[in-house]
This record gives structure tokens, C-alpha cells and sequence, in this order.
């Protein structure tokens, strides 16, 4: 369980570290990347309301028919 956590805090902080750099870097190289950035969160919401209102719609359908 030790050996578990440690390697999963060393995953995270090396994905979460090599995220931060490549965003610093895509910003410096694309002007528009900020602006991008911002906004995609957004975007990720627009994707995921219908897929969870599509995945609670087949949960009631199969409950109402069991």
C-alpha cells in the first residue's frame, strides 16, 4: 500500500508538473493559446451535460423497465 502511494504522488506531481511547463511553453509560442484556454472549459461542459443527461436518461429507462 506504501509503494502504491508513493508512486501514484510521484505520477501525479510529474504529469501535474510536465502539464504546467507545456502550457507555459504553448503560450509563449501560440499568442491565442490563453484565450483557448480559457475558454475550453466551457466547451468540456457543453460535451459533458448531454452525455450525463443522455447516461441518466438510459439508467431510468432500464430501472422502469427491470
Amino acid at each position: 500500500m506504501l509503494a502504491f502511494s508513493v508512486g501514484l504522488a510521484l505520477t501525479l506531481v510529474t504529469v501535474g508538473s510536465v502539464a504546467a511547463l507545456s502550457v507555459r511553453h504553448a503560450t509563449k509560442r501560440f499568442k491565442s493559446f490563453g484565450e483557448l484556454a480559457r475558454k475550453l472549459p466551457y466547451v468540456s461542459s457543453a460535451v459533458m451535460i448531454p452525455i450525463g443527461l443522455l447516461i441518466v436518461v438510459q439508467g431510468f429507462r432500464t430501472l422502469l423497465h427491470w
